[in-house]
């Protein structure tokens, strides 16, 4: 397992959990806009887009790739769409998110 970056979890009445881990990529992304994917800090936005297609690649079963968002809930939505381009351009187009579960309803 990877552990990233710090980042507080956004919340959801209803969550499913990830079954399958073994084609996952964790893509970390903190309010004050830094990025992590599987442990790898990235220096430069564009980076995305190469180290999936890479990954993408050295993949055994690349369509069941899922690519794993870890966003603070305080991310701003600029930097999220910027790395769905990324992801987009690497033809990694399967997404989940990480929220924490809402128990007071």
């Amino acid at each position: 397992t990877y552990d990233g970056l710090k980042v507080q979890d956004p919340s959801a009445e209803k969550i499913e959990k990830l079954e399958n881990r073994k084609n996952v990529v964790y893509i970390w992304m903190t309010k004050d806009g830094s990025v992590c994917i599987d442990d790898q800090t990235l220096h430069n936005i564009n980076e995305v887009s190469e180290i999936l297609k890479f990954k993408l690649d050295a993949s055994a079963n690349p369509s069941k790739m899922v690519i794993q968002f870890k966003a603070d809930e305080n991310t701003t939505m600029e930097l999220i769409q910027q790395i769905h381009t990324e992801c987009r351009e690497a033809n990694a187009l399967k997404f989940s998110y990480s929220a924490k579960k809402i128990t007071n309803i």
